[in-house]
């Protein structure tokens, strides 16, 4: 039977504005370039914490050089503004577990990216790597610091012994090629014989463009 519920709720009042729950805003989060303190840099005194080097130290970099630092920036991250990005021992050459900034890229020279990209080198943002031999964001990171470091150009360097970071030149455009998202993909894919894991984010439309 069909039962006539037209005037059910006529008499229906809306709940009070002032009841409802009020959102808590979330920390803004940014992507910096930063080594975050601990990461191991070889420099002319040996394997030397980020955290550690001082203007007119020298870093041992990609060109075969060591190349002196001109400032070093170390800034105070509040909790949940940075994400972090855990890359485990061996996933980049790297002989231990290396924390990341979002911001921060990644020299890749593999016969893969000559393929690719006809090129011996470029740079992957660590962002678009996740599920790639373990590397995967990291969540509710507590409150740290991180250290940027300035030469006088941009530079390649060598931490935690084989994994190669980009230290950027400022505002100006990088010597060698930066992939986007969908190009750090399938290259990560023809790396790992045409597989890669999936990114535990999920695809995101905003990174691969």
């Amino acid at each position: 039977m069909l039962l006539n519920h037209t005037q059910a709720f006529a008499d229906f009042q809306p709940a009070k504005s002032t009841l409802l729950a009020r959102a808590v805003p979330m920390p803004k989060r940014t992507e910096i370039s930063a080594f975050t303190a601990g990461t191991m840099l070889e420099t002319e005194a040996g394997w030397t914490p980020a955290n550690a080097i001082k203007p007119g130290d020298k870093v041992y970099t990609l060109d075969g050089g060591f190349a002196e630092v001109t400032d070093v920036i170390t800034r105070q991250i509040a909790s949940g503004t940075v994400q972090h990005w855990h890359v485990p021992a061996t996933a980049l050459n790297n002989c231990s577990d290396l924390l990341l900034t979002a911001g921060q890229h990644i020299a890749m020279i593999e016969p893969e990216v000559e393929t690719l990209f006809q090129t011996h080198c470029v740079l992957v943002p660590v962002a678009a790597m996740a599920g790639f031999r373990g590397i995967r964001p990291v969540t509710g990171y507590s409150g740290a610091q991180a250290t940027e470091l300035r030469f006088d150009s941009e530079e390649i360097v060598y931490a935690q012994t084989g994994t190669l970071l980009h230290v950027s030149a400022g505002e100006t455009e990088p010597f060698f090629r930066t992939l986007n998202y969908g190009e750090t993909r399938a290259l990560l894919s023809l790396m790992n014989r045409g597989h890669c894991a999936p990114d535990p984010r999920g695809f995101a439309p905003s990174l691969a463009a």
